[in-house]
């Protein structure tokens, strides 16, 4: 037996919005064995008889028709994580086919790839409650299939059963801009959808724990909410999942597979510890992880040429943001495994300055220090061109042709955020930060652009990344925040399984807080806090921020 470190969950049960797709389907085969593509390719007809009732809480008969059966989904207008309840009357036999998604298309729920989010329940006979209490499923719509029956079947009720992490009290932001006001309900309600047991990174597709996401998940979870346990309980998990060198995988719990140890998630966890004491003041926490911590980030060193930069082996992902893989259509998968980039020597960089805020002993804090001015020497001798005036990721000449794929805004982000730039080198690093030619981030690391753009008073620069890249979302029937929409398009991206809830993409939550309303701590805890609002064109903002 474990004992239970964080709350349990909260259990919400919700009615159907509205009923947007019901049918009459023929039989299919009781040993289906693909059944997510029968939903998809079945033909559908004219259903003779209403179940609107369901959205009021009625029973609803419906009789058979020849072997065939019915189908029909529900909306409940805003994201789920949990499952559903079906109370149903049926003959024994019976099938119930039930999948779930983000979005609808011609009356049915599409599936992609191995994203088949399709289970099948046989019905013993009578009335029973179905529901799934041992897996979660998560998304907007659910399908139901009901199949295979020669006597009536009723459905007395049907439910969306939400199970999500239970919060004490949300940080609150209102101002006299709607489209803000509903960018931050958007956001708040897409970060308590992605909390169950730990924080994860959709409630539909993979509801896993991506490491790499907890970067900037930590922190938009610290300032929504001010709750530690969530955050305890899964820095625990990432640190139980150390591979044979010593180095913990970008996802938990990890399946073996070494293209899913995300080298840069290595680096992360100095910096994710660092915004942790800073909004708690859990020293005790961080004593007793932080040597743990401290051992990976050596061995990331071991990875380091005569200089200290880093080439992580090709075999494991050498990912740190998707606009890699996207923004150059010409080349939209350039291999970046095995080679020496600079965003990820950055990194080591913030890492170092991490640690170095971490440790009390004077001496460790010095090393750190000293090492990150030497890796920030190197860096800068290294993927510093002179005459474009920017970083490029790989130090290998490239031709003018392949400057656009080679360097990009976030890099130059990460390296302001360092503090350890050169005084000669600030200022260009700052003017391409606030580059029109140079490719952005997709929506997780643009976190990075708008909170440096941000820190140097480029507020006009941070609100138009916000207004090109997530306000076109609220003009769509999507309740959240997308995975992606600067390369790639809300559902149509990733080859069709983007997510339209990614927890990864608060960006301008962030924002709003920490400058527009002004509030962070200062001192650990918020012992200590700055009030500095910048209201950017706004004439009244208001808010609280749970600490």
């Amino acid at each position: 037996m474990f004992y239970r470190d964080v709350a349990e969950l909260r259990e919400t049960l919700l009615k159907p919005k509205s009923i947007v797709a019901a049918a009459r389907v023929d039989k299919i085969a009781d040993n289906c064995e693909n059944i997510a593509q029968a939903m998809m390719d079945e033909t559908h007809f004219p259903l003779d008889a209403d179940i609107s009732g369901l959205t009021r809480g009625e029973s609803v008969t419906i009789t058979p028709a020849g072997k065939g059966g019915v189908v029909f989904a529900i909306d409940t207008k805003q994201a789920f994580i949990g499952g559903f309840e079906l109370d149903i009357e049926a003959p024994s036999g019976t099938i119930i086919d039930v999948g779930n998604n983000e979005e609808i298309s011609d009356g049915r729920i599409r599936f992609t790839m191995d994203y088949d989010m399709v289970d099948r329940y046989i019905h013993g006979g009578g009335r029973y409650v179905i529901s799934n209490p041992l897996h979660c499923r998560g998304g907007r719509y659910i399908q139901f299939a009901v199949r295979n029956f020669d006597s009536p079947v009723t459905i007395h009720r049907v439910s969306v059963v939400d199970r999500r992490y239970p919060v004490e009290k949300f940080a609150e932001f209102t101002c006299d801009n709607e489209g803000y006001n509903e960018l931050w309900r958007r956001c708040r309600h897409m970060m308590s959808t992605c909390a169950v047991d730990t924080l994860i990174d959709c409630p539909w597709r993979e509801m896993a724990f991506w490491i790499n996401d907890f970067l900037v998940q930590n922190l938009y979870w610290l300032e929504l909410t001010g709750q530690p346990d969530l955050i305890r309980r899964s820095f625990r998990l990432a640190l139980s999942q150390r591979n044979d060198e010593g180095l913990i995988p970008g996802v938990c719990p990890f399946d073996g597979k070494e293209i899913h140890v995300l080298f840069v998630a290595n680096l992360f966890l100095p910096i994710i510890l660092r915004d942790y004491l800073k909004f708690t003041d859990d020293t005790d926490f961080v004593r007793s992880v932080l040597a743990v911590v401290t051992d990976i980030f050596h061995v990331c060193q071991s990875y380091g040429d005569n200089e200290g930069l880093l080439t992580p082996p090709g075999k494991y992902w050498n990912f740190v943001d998707w606009s890699y893989l996207f923004y150059n259509p010409e080349s939209p998968a350039y291999p970046l495994n095995g080679k020496n980039t600079c965003v990820v020597n950055w990194f080591n960089v913030l890492a170092c300055r991490a640690l170095a805020e971490l440790h009390d002993d004077n001496e460790i804090k010095n090393e750190f220090n000293r090492q990150a001015k030497a890796l920030t020497h190197a860096i800068e001798k290294r993927f510093w061109n002179d005459q474009e005036r920017c970083f490029f990721q790989l130090h290998e000449p490239a031709t003018k042709d392949e400057k656009v794929m080679l360097a990009d805004s976030f890099t130059h982000a990460i390296a302001l955020k360092s503090g350890c730039l050169s005084e000669k080198l600030t200022p260009h690093v700052r003017e391409a930060l606030s580059r029109d030619d140079l490719p952005n981030p997709e929506l997780y690391m643009m976190h990075f652009n708008i909170d440096m753009l941000a820190e140097i008073g480029n507020y006009n620069k941070a609100i138009k990344l916000i207004e090109q890249y997530w306000s076109p979302m609220l003009r769509t029937d999507t309740p959240t925040i997308w995975e992606s929409n600067v390369y790639q398009h809300g559902k149509s991206a990733l080859n069709g399984v983007g997510s339209l809830c990614h927890a990864f993409a608060l960006g301008p939550a962030h924002f709003l807080q920490r400058y527009v309303l002004g509030i962070s701590p200062v001192e650990n805890g918020f012992a200590r806090f700055k009030f500095s609002p910048h209201p950017a064109g706004l004439k009244e903002v208001s808010g609280n921020v749970p600490t």
